[in-house]
């Protein structure tokens, strides 16, 4: 039923068009030969025309759900500038810009997987495809090392992945391109951060609507707390509005965590969320419950760590480094801390690592 409703609304929208190019050809026609009022007349009816013509031109993009103010800016001052040639050659590159996809040089290309009707899936998709999400993490660690190449075409490629993942670690990348690469490639990844973050925004509002509409639904809870702690994430907040956004997080895993407290996932991320708000004493029980629930799983021991570290409970630190060593199959990443903190033996080293 939408499909048919927005062939139709696109068929009417196309035959508009031509009508209002027709239209604008004979405006442009009296403006040329007429005088006095014809002038006035014509030229008053040429804005109106090109104005229609930009509001169908945002009909038909809105249709598809892929607005973009900046043609529509740029059609609107042609069309008025330019009588008669301007809307069909306005037209046909409209016309070949949805059939072709620039994706070699357009840094601002539409993320589709946050259009507003796809938004209630992403929830879904990310809870029954957990393997996909987290080889979708492994790959964007993989992007890593592409930054070191010192190839900028390749880095503005990887830009633009990091960009439509838009997740945690593909903002942590971005972050540190800003402080490590050549300006042109730092400009890509701050507009890179920006579109994130006005993707976010958009997202939180989509499911706080959702919310509302099934307030019990859980994986909308789920994602509504991921989203505040990603906008939490890319820092653009003052400590005021960052502590708001984390408690609104906070809540939001809290709730979904009471409801689904078999989701160790979600549970590590809400611990983490509390360790980044300061409530250290809050996800220390939040790690001692997982790890209680399953004394083989590394990953709230490492967590657990880490708050201990914070809290600076150096002794705790290195005992469930112990710990995490003696299960075995530590990740590479933490290996060499984990390593290291089993070795240290004297409160002179606690003292180093401290520092």
């Amino acid at each position: 039923m939408r499909k048919v409703k927005q062939t139709t609304i696109t068929i009417s929208t196309i035959l508009l068009l031509v009508l209002c190019i027709a239209a604008d050809i004979v405006a442009a026609r009296w403006l040329v030969s007429g005088s006095g009022w014809i002038f006035v007349v014509s030229f008053i009816g040429h804005l109106l025309l090109s104005t229609i013509f930009v509001l169908l031109l945002y009909v038909s993009q809105k249709t598809e759900e892929m607005v973009n103010f900046n043609f529509l800016l740029i059609a609107l001052a042609v069309t008025c500038a330019i009588p008669a040639y301007s809307m069909p050659g306005l037209a046909m590159v409209y016309v070949a810009s949805r059939k072709a996809k620039f994706v070699e040089d357009d840094y601002f290309e539409f993320d589709e997987t946050l259009a507003a009707h796809q938004l209630d899936e992403v929830p879904r998709e990310l809870s029954e495809d957990i393997v996909g999400f987290m080889r979708a993490e492994q790959n964007i660690d993989a992007l890593k090392d592409i930054f070191l190449s010192g190839d900028q075409r390749l880095e503005e490629i990887a830009i633009q992945k990091l960009n439509r993942v838009g997740n945690k670690s593909a903002v942590s990348i971005l972050q540190s391109v800003l402080s490590q690469s050549s300006s042109d490639v730092k400009i890509l990844a701050a507009s890179a951060l920006i579109a994130i973050e006005e993707k976010t925004v958009e997202k939180i509002a989509k499911l706080q609507e959702l919310l509302k509409k099934e307030p019990m639904y859980t994986k909308y809870m789920l994602e509504l707390a991921r989203a505040f702690d990603l906008y939490c994430h890319l820092g653009v907040l003052d400590d005021s509005l960052l502590q708001y956004y984390q408690n609104l997080g906070i809540e939001k895993f809290s709730q979904y965590c009471t409801l689904v407290p078999g989701d160790e996932a979600a549970t590590v991320e809400f611990g983490r969320l509390l360790l980044k708000a300061g409530r250290q004493a809050e996800a220390e029980a939040v790690f001692v419950k997982l790890i209680q629930a399953n004394p083989d799983d590394l990953n709230p021991r490492i967590w657990l760590a880490e708050v201990y570290y914070t809290l600076q409970k150096y002794d705790k630190v290195k005992a469930m480094c112990r710990e995490i060593k003696s299960i075995g199959n530590v990740p590479d990443i933490y290996a060499d801390t984990v390593n290291w903190w089993t070795r240290a033996n004297t409160d002179d080293q606690l003292e180093v690592a401290a520092s």
